[in-house]
């Protein structure tokens, strides 16, 4: 029962230090990348410490830290500064956007902006599973401007998916708040949130 809550909610164990190998070094690769979006780090000394329920973003913050990169590069604000984590971290606890055992309800998130902000439009919302998004069709989203995070290390570790590669279809490049990648093999997903922003 813990998995399922893990893969609905995103509790996660994301500041596990483990080493991680490329398969290329990252200017061996060629890389698509159809939107910009700042990379936030969770341990960052600006927001690591805050507290999520009984965790801090900085060990079990890499859901909140993809969540808000795709805001800020999407443009979004709360009290009229630029979205980060400790901002998002902030809002979600004040609207209740967390399990008391530090799950992220990612049904909230539109709350933000109801108007411009979906999980539930066509193509967004919860993908779980290792083939739920096709290779071309985590391309497409991409592409197309939706915001999709994708579910790494066995289901332990979020990040944002914010490009694709040319010379090799199983690579994805990412926004990684928690270690020092910037890709991912498509093998490597085991499921995605897919959010309109």
């Amino acid at each position: 029962m813990k998995s399922a809550a893990l893969l609905l909610f995103g509790v996660l164990l994301c500041s596990t230090a483990i080493a991680l190998p490329l398969t290329k070094a990252p200017s061996e690769y060629e890389a698509v990348i159809p939107h910009k979006y700042p990379l936030f780090k969770q341990c960052d000394k600006r927001w690591g410490s805050d507290v999520i329920v009984t965790e801090t973003l900085c060990k079990v913050g890499c859901l909140e830290n993809s969540i808000s990169s795709g805001l800020a590069g999407k443009g979004y604000k709360i009290n009229g500064a630029k979205v980060n984590p400790g901002s998002l971290n902030s809002w979600l606890k004040s609207h209740h956007g967390y399990t008391s055992s530090n799950e992220l309800i990612e049904g909230e998130i539109p709350h933000l902006h109801p108007s411009s902000i979906s999980w539930t439009c066509s193509g967004c919302g919860l993908f779980s599973g290792r083939t739920s998004l096709s290779k071309e069709e985590i391309k497409h989203k991409v592409k197309e401007g939706l915001v999709v995070i994708g579910n790494v290390m066995n289901g332990a570790h979020f990040v944002l998916i914010t490009g694709y590669d040319t010379s090799n279809a199983n690579v994805f490049h990412v926004n990684d708040s928690g270690f020092d990648r910037s890709t991912y093999n498509y093998d490597d997903f085991v499921g995605y949130r897919v959010f309109k922003m």
